[in-house]
């Protein structure tokens, strides 16, 4: 069995140079969408649903201190044949807790592809009706190889 390696670190070891950075944020969502992903894929209709879109749309009409307050990020996660359901996606959202913490708390659902568009919507704009899609909502361990 070999030693486990950081890519940071490897990165160091061989000199490389940063060659992006990490975003702090109080909530991550992220959506399971299939390789490749384009650059602008987040405004493409063809690659996401309705509702995201709409979303950035929403989004950019607040005010900074609102947006400051609402602090969402877009996250890609690519499926895994192995927890992959055809015809479903999966969909999770992290968020901090108050105060300090050393992980954010996970909600993840596995929705019928023609209900992500609503279920994404709920989860970022309208939380109180989230109770709609509980019956989605994946309560399993879980894994997650969140590579930049």
């Amino acid at each position: 069995m070999s030693e486990t390696q950081f890519c940071s670190l490897i990165a160091q070891e061989k000199g490389l140079d940063p060659i992006g950075y990490s975003t702090s944020a109080k909530r991550f969502f992220a959506l399971e969408n299939s390789l490749p992903w384009p650059k602008g894929m987040w405004l493409k209709p063809e690659y996401v649903p309705a509702a995201v879109p709409k979303i950035f749309e929403a989004v950019g009409k607040l005010s900074p201190a609102e947006q400051a307050a609402l602090s969402v990020r877009p996250l890609m996660v690519a499926p895994d044949a192995d927890y992959s359901t055809e015809g479903y996606k999966r969909f999770f959202v992290l968020e901090s807790p108050e105060g300090l913490f050393a992980d954010y708390t996970r909600t993840e659902y596995l929705v019928p592809e023609a209900q992500l568009s609503d279920l994404i919507w709920t989860a970022l704009m309208d939380a109180g009706n989230l109770p709609h899609f509980a019956k989605y909502q994946v309560d399993a361990p879980y894994r997650d190889f969140l590579v930049c």
